[in-house]
């Protein structure tokens, strides 16, 4: 059921980021890619609560690996500590929408369902945090090259600001 839900917990998502983020960062939270990744993203999270497969395909090696890898770069995060509020504010938006689904399920489904979320938000921290360890190792040249292939395959937009000091 909340995987029919992926693009509404999207844009739950990107206006939690935008409601914890400075004003000046807006810009850069918009545009960012959450709206185009952060339903494919949300879909992930949703079947890896679920399923013990699709936790699999998103942890370290797994197929939607590179998908969830997405979560702190699609929501403008540049830093470790940004990524790691952005992951919170997923696992944020997707236990309030488990809850609004299950106002009256037993304690113990509650909280299993909670450690459940828990171990499919540290899979996506992982994910996300060695994405910004590749990037951030990386000579520029080959992150942007990195960055341009993804818009095409993606078919999202990208635009490159070159300031010379």
């Amino acid at each position: 059921m909340l995987t029919a839900m992926a693009e509404e917990l999207a844009k739950e998502w990107l206006l939690t980021v935008l409601d914890d983020a400075p004003l000046g960062s807006a810009p850069l939270v918009a545009g960012a890619g959450l709206a185009t990744e952060g339903p494919r993203i949300c879909e992930a999270v949703v079947r890896a609560l679920a399923d013990d497969g699709a936790l699999e395909a998103i942890e370290q090696g797994g197929s939607m690996e590179g998908v969830v890898a997405r979560a702190g770069s699609a929501a403008g995060a540049c830093d470790p500590a940004e990524i790691s509020r952005a992951v919170e504010a997923l696992r944020g938006v997707v236990w309030r929408a488990v809850r609004r689904l299950l106002p009256d399920a037993p304690g113990d489904d509650v909280a299993l369902l909670a450690e459940r979320l828990a171990l499919v938000t540290e899979a996506i921290q992982g994910a996300a945090l060695r994405d910004y360890s590749r990037g951030a190792g990386a000579a520029w040249p080959e992150s942007l090259e990195d960055y341009v292939l993804e818009a095409r395959r993606s078919g999202t937009a990208m635009s490159l600001l070159l300031v010379e000091l």
